[in-house]
Formats: structure tokens, C-alpha cells, sequence
């Protein structure tokens, strides 16, 4: 039962953890939004997470050609 207990726990924390990584997710396009920066191709492998010191941090990667304004 204890044992089912920690599994249980454990997917609550991920699915937190995801869930708080997707808000950032949006935060981020509404402030390039704000910036008048539309970005024309908007996809989960044009994010990056930090590492260890900046890994609250998710970043917006993008080429000139993608980009209108």
C-alpha cells in the first residue's frame, strides 16, 4: 500500500511539473505577442528548458524567416 502511495505521489509531482512547464510555455508566447513578434511556427521542439543554475527557465527558439513584424 506504501509503495502505491509514492507511485501516486510521484505522478502528481510530473504532472505538476508539466503542467507549471506549460504555463511558462504560454507566458512566453504572450510576452513575444506583447513585443508585436509573431512567431509562424510555434511547436514543443521550439522550446528549450535551462540547465541546472537557469532550469526554471523555457526559452523560444526561432529563425529570422519564421518571424512576421
Amino acid at each position: 500500500e506504501a509503495l502505491k502511495r509514492i507511485h501516486e505521489v510521484q505522478e502528481e509531482i510530473r504532472l505538476k511539473n508539466m503542467l507549471l512547464g506549460r504555463i511558462k510555455m504560454i507566458k512566453r508566447i504572450e510576452k513575444v505577442h506583447e513585443e508585436r513578434i509573431i512567431h509562424r511556427d510555434i511547436k514543443p521542439d521550439n522550446f528549450l528548458i535551462g540547465t541546472e543554475a537557469t532550469r526554471d527557465n523555457i526559452y523560444i527558439m526561432y529563425s529570422n524567416s519564421l518571424l512576421d513584424g
